[in-house]
């Protein structure tokens, strides 16, 4: 247990960063370092690349137009769902039902009831391209197209107004956009292979050797499943629709 009295020599330290973070974050936010883009804030232009590319193609073609505005507006429906229920404080429901509740809202928002959404229809080569419904036939249409437009829409919409909204009911898909937008500088090489762990977040993440040597040994030597606590100790430590969107 000789790595306490270390714990407790580093804990002062970490408090007082994390203090002076946060303190930096209050001080940034709405500050001219935030507009900017120097301070801390929400913004990140990399998770609104889907939704401009479709904006972009609205220039030329009402089907794209319309359906832009329906998503628009389907996402806000959904907002305004996620701001009635995390108001409730009646213990009624928890926090993960809620979450839940909208979620489920939220995967209502498919390509066929934004096309179908007033006078707009969309013709089959268009939902084809943006639904990607192969990927949908194999279970896997949470990284289609339409679904990361639909991610990057809330983020353009409610990255400032929402953002608890956007992280916790899109955040998989924002994550895969950034591992797409930034592989080229992250380790992903010249072909741009999108990657989920970079280099430097793998060290981070890497196992301690010693700990697997531990386990593995035991669980040869006696069957156990589960190492002793007391095992690698030594080493702990190595409203409406937002603003930006027109």
């Amino acid at each position: 247990m000789h790595y306490l009295p270390r714990h407790l020599q580093a804990k002062p330290a970490i408090d007082r960063e994390l203090e002076s973070f946060h303190e930096s974050m209050a001080a940034a936010k709405g500050s001219e370092a935030e507009a900017s883009g120097e301070g801390a804030h929400w913004w990140d232009p990399d998770l609104a690349i889907y939704y401009e590319h479709l904006k972009s193609l609205t220039k030329s073609s009402r089907s794209l137009k319309s359906i832009l505005e329906a998503l628009n507006n389907a996402i806000c429906g959904v907002e305004r769902e996620w701001k009635r229920l995390i108001h409730i404080r009646d213990g009624s429901l928890g926090y993960p039902e809620k979450v839940k509740r909208v979620y489920a809202k939220w995967l209502e928002i498919d390509l066929a009831s934004v096309s179908n959404a007033g006078s707009n229809m969309t013709d089959s080569k268009t939902a084809g391209l943006l639904g990607q419904p192969y990927l949908a036939e194999r279970g896997a249409s949470a990284t289609s197209l339409w679904e990361l437009t639909k991610a990057s829409a809330a983020f353009k919409m409610y990255y400032r107004m929402s953002p608890k909204f956007v992280w916790q009911i899109a955040g998989c898909q924002l994550a895969f956009i950034k591992a797409q937008v930034t592989s080229g500088v992250a380790g992903g090489g010249a072909v741009g292979m999108a990657l989920l762990v970079t280099p430097h977040m793998y060290a981070g993440l890497a196992s301690d050797g010693r700990f697997v040597k531990q386990y593995v040994a035991r669980l040869e030597g006696d069957g156990s499943e589960y190492p002793d606590v007391d095992d690698g100790e030594e080493d702990v430590g190595g409203e409406g629709r937002g603003d930006d969107v027109d």
